[in-house]
């Protein structure tokens, strides 16, 4: 399977992953269930649109600024892509104890 189609299946999962999640969030009384799967679909999606960015980011660090800027800018975003599902897990939860009434 080639790049392309990787990418396609991947997309499909998350596409199919925020599709149960909106089927989750309409029943109000799966709410432990219903934070979890929000947790996860965010997390995957965040991961791999900040993985795509982060391999054209340092790509072009590598080929504009050379070999020693891009490490510095591969480090940097293993740390941004770690610190992810943390950051999704405090958006979730603030998402949560604001309720459905979003006020």
């Amino acid at each position: 399977m080639d790049s392309i189609g990787v990418q396609v299946g991947v997309l499909l999962a998350i596409l199919l992953l925020l599709e149960r999640l909106v089927a989750a969030r309409r029943h109000d009384g799966r709410g432990g269930a219903a934070a979890l799967l929000t947790w996860f679909v965010l997390t995957s999606a965040v991961l791999w649109c900040g993985g795509l960015l982060a391999f054209a980011a340092v790509h072009a660090l590598l080929f504009a600024l050379g070999s020693d800027a891009a490490m510095a800018g591969a480090v940097l975003c293993a740390l941004l892509l770690l610190a992810t599902p943390f950051a999704m897990a405090l958006v979730v939860r603030h998402s949560v104890r604001q309720g459905p009434s979003g006020g």
